[in-house]
Parts: structure tokens; sequence; C-alpha cells
């Protein structure tokens, strides 16, 4: 309180005042992306931005990577005849986050999710500088945006 006493003293606080000024002790950002992700919901854009701010390019790819992943093992172990609890077990998750996942696999089919690693593949080139668009911070943000729209939020 004492801070933002200081911060605007000529009038009242924006909220983009207060994200200044406070900063995320849980990353609530990555896990909405992930979870928007997983459902490929529209809002997964908006949530990009945000995690963006506060998480390293490399961590968001990696956390991606791993939700696409799950999504995927879980799909294929199911559509093998075994029951969620069984493919829960075997993937060492939590029959929640399991539950969880397998209504976000729902939104995708194993081609799309296929296609949406090797999409991974190509920005994780482009974070690290060795992809077609270069290194450019522009370059990077244009890279994970256009993964949610090709790959992820269905027009």
């Amino acid at each position: 309180v004492d801070k933002a006493t200081l911060y605007r003293l000529d009038g009242e606080l924006s909220p983009d005042d207060v994200r200044a000024l406070v900063p995320e002790v849980i990353p609530s950002s990555v896990f909405a992306l992930t979870d928007a992700v997983g459902s490929r919901r529209a809002d997964a854009a908006g949530h990009l931005e945000r995690a963006l701010d506060v998480t390293p390019e490399p961590v968001l790819i990696v956390l991606l990577h791993r939700r696409i992943r799950e999504l995927l093992e879980l799909s294929a172990r199911i559509a093998e005849g075994a029951s969620l609890q069984v493919a829960a077990r075997a993937m060492k998750l939590h029959e929640f986050r399991a539950r969880t996942l397998e209504t976000q696999a729902r939104h995708w089919t194993p081609v799309e999710l296929e296609a949406a690693l090797g999409g991974l593949l190509e920005l994780d080139a482009t974070v690290k500088g060795s992809g077609a668009g270069g290194s450019s911070e522009r370059a990077r943000q244009l890279g994970f945006t256009l993964w949610l729209s090709e790959f992820v939020v269905r027009g």
C-alpha cells in the first residue's frame, strides 16, 4: 500500500500500475496459458501475452510441449482401451490432473496434436535464433502468436 501511494501521487492506480508494482508470486499466467492451449480457447493469446512478460520464452516452450505431449499420450492410451485411472497411473499423474487432460484432449485429434508438437519444434528454433524468422524479440513473439493461431485456436 505504501508503494502504491508513492507510485501515483496525482491520481488513482490503474490495473497496469498494480501489475507494475506487484510481481506474480505464482506465475498464474503460465498455468492459464497451458490450460487455454489444452482447451483450445481463444483467450490463449491474452494469456500468452501475460506469460511472455514474466516467463522466459524457452520455459514457455517446454511447458507448452509438455502439455501437448501429455494430451497426445493420454489420448493414445485411452484409444488403446486403457481406463483413465490406468492411464493416469502409467503416466504418473494424479487422477484429477488426468481428468483435466482428458477433457482438454477431446478438443484435439491425434494428427492436430502431432502437428502442434512439430510447430513447437519450429518455434523453439526461432527462439534459439536458428529459425527462418531470426531471433529478434518481435520475430519470437510473432512466432508464438502464429503457433497459437495455426495449431491451437480454431477459427
